[in-house]
Order: structure tokens, then sequence, then C-alpha cells
């Protein structure tokens, strides 16, 4: 089943082949390099990401039914820590907006926000869900690498409605192998719904703004939507 835009993973780049925890609380990923050589992905995780895909185009039909152009507000508690720095923290309110048709955050106050809309044709997730037939791990596309993972169940807030969902986004070096510049760790409510997909929990880290060895580490939890 192929939807838009496998092209989408260097798009990944300006802005992860073994298995990785994908616990939000987790503060390492198996390794920061990984070899080009890519395998099928499994039958298993090819269904279940499907599954995932699939609530993930109710979300974007309920956010354009239901919450754009309305007063309809998204909140979050924003965490950061630059670098290693002091964490500093904020409380966000953002509404959906469209923005040259796509769906995007508008952010209406507070701080730190790194999250974008996820659904299926666009966001992070949305790479795995362009050609679920011919998956790979990783999934490469030229200079640009996906190495990923998705759990349920007590590896994911121990909520049946839950799906956690690990993108590790990776560029080529010289010696051909990948490095790790880029994680997200998405944590989804799949409730049916108008607000079935959302995310519940997301955490962003970024290799490269810090020197070596340190990260950016951005956490957003959802509290909620007020008018």
């Amino acid at each position: 089943m192929k939807y838009p835009a496998f092209a989408f993973l260097v798009l990944l780049a300006t802005a992860g082949c073994g298995k990785v925890s994908t616990e939000l609380g987790s503060d390492t990923i198996q390794s920061r390099t990984f070899s080009s050589v890519t395998v099928a992905a499994s039958a298993t995780l090819k269904a279940n990401l499907s599954s995932l895909c699939f609530t993930l185009n109710d979300k974007e039909i309920s956010l354009r039914t239901n919450f754009v152009n309305t007063s309809g507000r998204f909140n979050y508690n924003v965490v950061q820590n630059n670098c290693g720095a002091e964490e500093v923290t904020s409380q966000v309110r953002a509404s959906v907006v469209l923005v040259s048709g796509a769906l995007q955050y508008n952010v209406l106050s507070g701080d730190y926000f790194n999250s974008q809309v996820e659904t299926r044709s666009a966001g992070v997730i949305s790479a795995l869900c362009a050609d679920i037939d011919n998956l790979t791990q990783p999934l490469v596309s030229g200079n640009v690498a996906l190495r990923y993972d998705m759990t349920s169940g007590s590896e994911c807030g121990n909520s049946t409605n839950s799906r956690c969902v690990i993108v590790e986004t990776a560029l080529k070096q010289p010696d051909g192998k990948f490095l790790v510049t880029k994680v997200d760790k998405f944590q989804l409510d799949v409730t049916a719904g108008v607000m079935t997909g959302n995310v519940v929990n997301h955490e962003h880290w970024n290799y490269a703004l810090c020197d070596q060895g340190k990260k950016l580490v951005n956490k957003a939890t959802f509290t909620g939507i007020t008018n």
C-alpha cells in the first residue's frame, strides 16, 4: 500500500538494524551508528504499523473536520534540556491550522515546542506509512536512513489503547555507515473517537545541535484541549 513521498526522508535530515528501546523514559539508544545493509521489515511490524497508519489517517480527517478554524486549543507541558544545561519548562497552547493545505500547529503561547502534527501523510511517522508492503529495516533513501520500532502494552504506558513508536533519523558518513542525529519517541492514543491517534507524549533528541556526547532533549506531554 503506497502513500505519498518516500522522498520525505530527505526532509527529515534537515529538521534510524537492531532492536531499540521504545520506552519513553529510556535515555539511551543501542548504538548511534549502524550499517547501510537493509532487510525486509518483519510481518508483525508491518501489520502493527499498517494498523497505526490507518488510525493516523482517521486522525487527519478528524483534525480537519473538528479542529481547523475552531477555538479548540491543544495544551502541552514542555520540558527542554539543552545539551546538558539546566532544564527549562513551558506551558504551550497551540491551534491546528492549514498551511498550503497541510496541517500544522500554530503556537499561541509558550516556548520550546518541537512537535509537529503527526498524520499518515505528514510528520515523522508518515515516512513509515508511505509504502508498508516494501518497508525495510532500516529504511534508506539516499543519504538518510530511519531505524525504527513499535511497541504496545507493558512497554508503552501499560495501556491497551497506547502505541509507542521510536524513529531514529541518521545521516550517511564517509565510511558508508549511518550516524543517528535525531531520535523521536511517540506515545499515541489509538482509542476510537475524535481524538484517535493523538500524541500524548513526544520526546525529541537532537545530537547535531550539541557538542559530541551531548544532546538536546525536548519532551512534550499533552494535557488536554481548551477553548
